[in-house]
């Protein structure tokens, strides 16, 4: 053990430190920007709809995925539904 590495492990955590500092601004940074954004956005449609002005904005509908309880769900009815209409041109 030495002076040496002492320094540079305290020199390298200062600059994780710093790293770590300047990315968590910089995320906020974006946020705050995004957030404007569309408080801005939010206010001029408001004012245009006001106005009686109709906008050709439309949400983007964002497709997420299936729960693993409507996976089930679709695939318990797929499966009694199949089975039944086996069952039934077997006895038919």
């Amino acid at each position: 053990f030495k002076w040496v590495h002492l320094s540079e492990r305290l020199a390298y955590e200062k600059a994780v430190h710093k790293q770590r500092l300047t990315t968590e601004i910089a995320q906020a940074k974006r946020e705050v920007n995004f957030f404007s954004y569309n408080v801005d956005r939010s206010k001029k449609l408001k004012a245009r709809a006001s106005k009686g002005e109709t906008s050709n904005f439309v949400m983007p509908e964002v497709r997420q995925r299936e729960t693993d309880m409507e996976i089930r769900k679709k695939k318990n009815e797929n499966t009694n539904g199949d089975r039944t209409d086996f069952l039934k041109s077997l006895f038919s």
